[in-house]
């Protein structure tokens, strides 16, 4: 959905039509984010309830300017968070594979796998958030910080974008064969030695 807000921060009109009541958007993170910072480029908000839609969006924004460059507004593209997790959903990573899009402020935009909810909560502190601010990519050995399962985790930060993006898969997934079959070849090796 698309949706243009003036300068005082009300809601004008969305592509699904106009409002059927004055909406006072003015209190939105991404509206303070542009009126304080009209300069600045795209902005990707945390995962926010619509007050029209009643669904989580993640709201793409980008400053309006008058013809003299003064600030008219925001106009905001809103993607619906489960529409995100749903294609999440259809990567099959295992029983307890999980892969997130998270945002550099730490905040989770959409997930799948984890064993909890986890749109919108803060993973500020984590081992993600410590690599991605030294290397843009990169792959280790985690605990999950929400849901506490042990997986091997890569992660790549979205270039241009204040996200990154997460997969990780169950260390009993990668290396359960392995762990399966060590004892059996243990006791074949010790076989063929005492042979």
């Amino acid at each position: 959905v698309l949706t243009l807000v003036d300068a005082e921060g009300i809601l004008t009109t969305t592509s699904a039509g106009p409002p059927k009541e004055r909406i006072d958007l003015n209190d939105r993170e991404y509206f303070k984010f542009h009126s304080h910072s009209p300069e600045a480029g795209m902005h990707i908000s945390a995962p926010v309830l619509g007050r029209i839609s009643q669904e989580w969006t993640i709201q793409l924004t980008r400053v309006l300017r008058t013809p003299h460059g003064a600030f008219a507004g925001v106009i905001v593209a809103s993607i619906r968070a489960a529409k995100l997790v749903r294609f999440y959903e259809s990567i099959d990573l295992g029983r307890d594979g999980a892969i997130s899009l998270v945002g550099l402020d730490g905040v989770v935009r959409a997930s799948a796998g984890l064993r909890v909810d986890a749109i919108g909560r803060s993973m500020i502190g984590s081992e993600l958030l410590r690599r991605a601010a030294i290397a843009d990519e990169g792959s280790y050995p985690s605990r999950g910080s929400i849901d506490g399962v042990t997986r091997l985790t890569s992660y790549r930060v979205v270039e241009g974008l204040p996200l990154v993006l997460f997969v990780a898969r169950a260390e009993q997934d990668v290396f359960g064969g392995y762990w399966r079959n060590r004892y059996s070849y243990r006791l074949i090796a010790a076989g063929l030695t005492l042979f």
